[in-house]
């Protein structure tokens, strides 16, 4: 038998096979590089089906908060928003007892490092209704500072205290809600003594009623009902200073902060709740400062914790339209110098690439700190 032939013709065969295209080519995918301190989402309450969503992390930036501006323990952050394409972020200084009018307002651009004054908003309440309601027209001090005037976003109707029923030791807590025009005049049945808050839709206020742990009061504009918001749900007061409760920008829900009635660890939790049904849900275990996105859809909680002997902030956000919500942490290690109070200011760019805050600079001042988004899925 010729052997080498058949050598040679199966030398040839496995040449051609190795030369041959591959219809489905062999892929080594790159391993996604986690960040060392990423770990799961906390899930909510026991008895609910453990789900495990899809987590973006934010790696946090590591540079410097830039100054904006200072202010004075009299002249503190009062309003702090984003414009809606997160190019400007326009703030108030002023003394938080007084009415918007008397704020210094400026609007700040990331983008030039800019700061430019803006016109002071003018009030839809005029002297004449002033004198009628026994309000102030300017700070003096008979008012010490001014007596409460809350406007409503469209100006057509008002909360207000006339003269000495706010302010001072002896203040009565005396509270009307009227229109504009001081017609329609109804006495708040509670005594209430505080700074307050109109709902987007005009329709329920927030009253913060107290000194050292204030109390979140809802009332009801059109009965005129009060109740405590925490007693509403059985829960008890967390004693954070800086933890109010918020309105949600469609006006159909509040985020709170509350400890379950009965519980012995005295544990804090994130809820949110329908204004009108009343339904209550919790959202996290992380508990601070909160605030809405523009949507209405997340809820940003901004948590003091400390580092060792340093104080710092973590940034939290909660997709309150997920089956299951959890919180997704965006930054930690946020500068924090210790001072914060109930009129704390603090925004989230709606494109969530900065936060602004007070404190991250020094006692009293505001900073502006970048963030930078990462996408693991990707």
């Amino acid at each position: 038998m010729n052997i080498k032939p058949c050598v040679i013709a199966l030398c040839v065969f496995l040449l051609l096979v190795s030369c041959a295209p591959s219809s489905s080519p062999t892929v080594v995918p790159t391993p996604l590089s986690f960040p060392t301190d990423f770990s799961p989402p906390s899930l909510t309450p026991s008895g609910t089906p453990t789900v495990i969503p899809t987590v973006a992390s934010v790696v946090p930036s590591t540079s410097s908060p830039v100054f904006i501006t200072a202010t004075t323990p009299l002249s503190i952050v009062c309003h702090l928003e984003w414009e809606a394409d997160s190019s400007a972020l326009r703030y108030a200084l002023g003394d938080p007892v007084l009415e918007p009018r008397h704020w210094t307002w400026q609007r700040y651009e990331p983008g030039l490092a800019t700061v430019t004054t803006l016109p002071r908003p003018i009030s839809n309440v005029t002297d004449a209704v002033r004198r009628q309601l026994d309000l102030c027209s300017e700070p003096d001090r008979r008012c010490w500072s001014e007596a409460a005037l809350y406007e409503s976003p469209s100006g057509s109707q008002m909360l207000y205290g006339p003269i000495g029923s706010q302010r001072g030791e002896y203040g009565t807590g005396e509270l009307w809600i009227a229109h504009g025009d001081g017609s329609n005049r109804r006495l708040i049945p509670e005594r209430l003594i505080g700074s307050a808050v109109w709902s987007p839709r005009e329709d329920f206020l927030l009253i913060e009623s107290g000194w050292d742990w204030p109390d979140s009061y809802l009332v009801d504009v059109r009965t005129l009902t009060v109740v405590n918001v925490l007693d509403l749900m059985s829960m008890e007061n967390c004693q954070l200073p800086h933890a109010v409760p918020r309105f949600s920008p469609d006006g159909g829900r509040i985020a709170f902060v509350g400890i379950p009635s009965g519980e012995h660890d005295g544990d804090c939790y994130l809820y949110e709740m329908g204004i009108e049904d009343k339904d209550v849900r919790q959202l996290s275990e992380h508990v601070g400062a909160v605030a809405w996105s523009r949507d209405s859809r997340y809820v940003y909680v901004l948590e003091h914790h400390f580092e060792g002997q340093d104080q710092k902030f973590a940034l939290y956000r909660i997709d309150t339209l997920a089956a299951v919500p959890y919180a997704e942490q965006l930054a930690k290690s946020l500068p924090y110098t210790g001072f914060l109070t109930s009129h704390h200011a603090w925004a989230v760019s709606p494109d969530g690439e900065y936060i602004a805050y007070t404190d991250a600079c020094g006692d009293q001042t505001l900073c502006l700190k970048r963030l930078f988004a990462v996408d693991l899925n990707e």
